[in-house]
């Protein structure tokens, strides 16, 4: 049986919640694939705040990414930290080191997409981003294999879990008219904090008024 030896970038609400889907269902992923995923690394600036967390024998903390880059039984870099600066050096890097990447960061795709989608390519590996579209809903893999023949030209939908929360919650209590214009913003904000607490919403907090903010758009909804 094969095993492809993975780390973790960053061990947020996103990355706790990907390394517990991999423990708790390693067998299935191993009948299905044939592939058995092991997590070797996971980058932290202060592995002190995750003592609660108990690794398998196979796992560590590290706190400086070379440990992860210069690693070579590490084949893919699940980079789930966020942020557009130090996370894109981060998967510049490991792409340059031969590694093949998985991100959920909406931010860095919408700035530097096709720079690390072409970087990927020329080092032959890849560059994987289903995780940061909808909320993870397999929609790019379907596009890609089963619509493949398919000339589409247009997607419309929410396209993701804040928005989501917050147009249900107005259209729950009574916020939106039937056509759909709003009434009341009064509660945006509060709507926003909820959101925010219930970790719908990314780690770093945004401004009401930057939500409409083109650039916003862009990056949050994706």
């Amino acid at each position: 049986m094969k095993t492809v030896k993975i780390a973790l970038l960053g061990f947020g609400t996103v990355s706790q919640g990907t390394f517990n889907l991999l423990q708790d269902n390693v067998d299935l992923i191993t009948n299905r694939s044939g592939v058995t995923i092991e997590i070797s690394k996971i980058f932290v600036r202060n592995p002190d705040k995750y003592t609660n967390i108990t690794l398998p024998r196979t796992a560590q903390y590290v706190t400086n990414i070379d440990d992860v880059l210069n690693d070579e039984s590490i084949a893919i870099v699940v980079e789930l930290m966020g942020g557009t600066t130090f996370a894109k050096d981060c998967v510049e890097a490991a792409l340059k080191h031969g590694k093949s990447v998985v991100t959920a960061n909406k931010d860095l795709l919408a700035e530097a997409g096709p720079y690390l989608f072409d970087l990927a390519y020329k080092n032959h590996v890849d560059l994987r981003f289903e995780a940061s579209v909808l909320g993870g809903i397999p929609i790019i893999r379907t596009l890609y294999d089963s619509l493949g023949g398919n000339r589409i030209t247009e997607l419309v939908g929410i396209m993701n879990g804040t928005t989501n929360f917050i147009l249900s919650k107005m259209t729950d209590e009574g916020l939106v008219t039937d056509g759909g214009r709003v009434l009341m913003v009064v509660t945006l904000k509060d709507d926003l904090q909820t959101a925010f607490d219930h970790t719908y919403k990314e780690l770093e907090k945004i401004q009401c008024k930057d939500l409409f903010h083109r650039n916003d758009i862009g990056k949050k909804d994706m």
